[in-house]
């Protein structure tokens, strides 16, 4: 089996987990940051990336509107069951679900005006490819959105193992792949506007823009 099989099926197991802390603890806020960050307007696309159970589809719904899509992506089939129960219950009709490993499946090119990934990127085997993907899979101008848990070289070795365990992965720094990979980052206020780096090196909130010429 390989390292992929392991992460699905750790996720598949962690959907069942996931689907009762989204209830108590809802992403609402956060991603409600996002589409004003994003300044998402009605009838454009996103791009959910590691979607889990769909948290983020009411907030990013309400801001798209009926004629926008969301494009919701995850490697799990699991999150994926629970993704498409959230959908049923709600009856929204605009909403397409992909089983894909981003950071090994091309996402197509300029095919969305914006892309959000919540706790994703960290969870995934090879983030600057990942990274790469979503950038190319962007129209000119568009941009991502991306809240997660950073991995930097400087952090405490007994936390990082931590969250590799927790992950499966073999870690890696958000931060530093959206920095090769995208014209500008800028660090995100829980209230959608831009604000220096945070001191807090784990935490990332950051708007990834892909200019318009590249």
């Amino acid at each position: 089996m390989t390292t992929t099989d392991h992460q699905r099926r750790h996720w598949d197991r962690m959907s069942h987990v996931l689907n009762i802390t989204n209830r108590l603890f809802p992403h609402d806020r956060l991603a409600r940051t996002a589409t004003r960050a994003l300044r998402l307007q009605p009838g454009q696309t996103v791009l959910d990336i590691g979607c889990g159970t769909g948290p983020n589809f009411p907030a990013l719904h309400d801001a798209l509107g009926p004629a926008g899509k969301i494009i919701a992506i995850d490697h799990s089939p699991g999150m994926l069951a629970k993704a498409h129960q959230r959908i049923q219950r709600h009856g929204w009709t605009n909403i397409e679900l992909h089983q894909a490993d981003i950071s090994r499946e091309n996402l197509g090119t300029a095919r969305a005006d914006a892309a959000i990934a919540a706790y994703a990127f960290s969870a995934m085997p090879d983030i600057p490819a990942a990274t790469r993907n979503v950038h190319t899979a962007l129209t000119p101008g568009g941009a991502l959105f991306t809240y997660d848990i950073r991995q930097p070289d400087n952090a405490g070795a007994p936390l990082r193992l931590t969250y590799r365990l927790f992950t499966r992965t073999a870690g890696g720094d958000v931060l530093t792949a959206l920095h090769d990979t995208f014209d500008t980052v800028t660090h995100i206020h829980r209230d959608g506007t831009e604000t220096p780096p945070p001191d807090n090196p784990w935490h990332l909130m950051a708007l990834a823009r892909r200019h318009s010429s590249t």
